[in-house]
Order: structure tokens, then sequence, then C-alpha cells
């Protein structure tokens, strides 16, 4: 099987998410993917680039009585960042939900403030839930569960000075909600 590395978007790159992206794709007569669909979502464009990494891989196609035929496969893409070195980032987004109006666009991430990881901190996780107001800006932030209150309180001091562009309907500004899990360590 030949397979390119899928790409990063710039927007989950920023946000540092890390996930996998579970995909569902008709492997042809030729072995090339083709109406691959997302079963299970990262966002932030890493569903569209594990879309386009896997319709450039060459599979082995199936076989049925010594015949090439087509097949339905599940893959699983894993996206991880590393820094420098590659050594693995002091923290990074486990999940990036959005929960914009119906017909809205998603907001994006726009600026990213650094959240302070004290050395020799232990892991740790926080799901915030907050919206994202019509001006880019973080708001009504919440602590739905976290694993530390003091990681907790560091998410949400760097959040406030994160900037987004904010959704959009019918070419206007708009407010939405958004949901995301802040890890420290692996």
């Amino acid at each position: 099987m030949w397979a390119p590395k899928p790409e990063y978007s710039e927007g989950a790159r920023k946000a540092r998410l890390e996930g996998e992206v579970s995909l569902r794709c008709l492997i042809d007569e030729e072995g090339s993917a083709r109406n691959c669909r997302v079963d299970r979502p990262a966002g932030l464009g890493l569903d569209e680039k594990a879309v386009a990494a896997v319709s450039q891989w060459k599979f082995s196609p199936g076989t049925r009585g010594g015949q090439r035929v087509a097949v339905e496969a599940g893959l699983k893409i894993a996206f991880r960042l590393t820094g420098d070195g590659g050594v693995p980032v002091p923290w990074h987004l486990g999940r990036a939900e959005f929960h914009p109006p119906t017909g809205a666009s998603n907001p994006r991430i726009h600026e990213v403030a650094p959240i302070r990881v004290a050395e020799g901190a232990s892991a740790a996780s926080a799901t915030l839930n907050f919206d994202i107001d019509e001006h880019g800006n973080a708001a009504n932030l919440r602590v739905e569960r976290s694993s530390d209150d003091g990681w907790a309180a560091e998410v949400t001091s760097a959040l406030r000075k994160w900037n987004f562009l904010p959704a959009e309907l019918n070419g206007r500004a708009i407010a939405a909600s958004r949901t995301m899990d802040f890890v420290r360590g692996n």
C-alpha cells in the first residue's frame, strides 16, 4: 500500500488539535479509495485532510474467486503533534466541537494564546464549553469537567485571550457555542 502522510490543517495546528478521523471508503478494483465519508470527525479541517490523503493512497484491491472486486473499508487516520526534536507538545486539544446554528459556518481559530504548563506537571484534562461572540471573542466560559482545578484555571485564562473568526449566517457574523477538551501531557 502506498500512503502519503496526511497534512495538518492550519487551524488544527494552531489549536494543537490531536485526534483520530474515522473514514469509510470504497476501495475500487484498481486499489483507489472512492466515495469516502467521515464516520467520526476530529474537526478543524483534519477531516478534510484525512479524506484528501486517503484519496491519494493506493491499496491492494480486494479479490473474489481470483478476480479484483471493490470492497468497503473502514480506516482510522491519527493526527499527532510533536515539538522540536520529536518531543511531544506539553498540551493539546483532544476534541473541538462546534455548535453553530443551522446553515451557519463554523467559527475558525485566528489567534491562540499559549497555555502555561508548569515543568514536571502531571497529565490532566479540562473540558470547557463557551460561546464565540460575533466579534470572535470567547465568552461565557464554563468548565464542564476537569481532573485538575489548576489546569482548568490556566486553560480558562488563556482561552480568554484566544481570537476566532466568528461563525457567519447569510454573510453576517453571529455567536456560536463550542466545546473543547484541553489535555496536559500525553
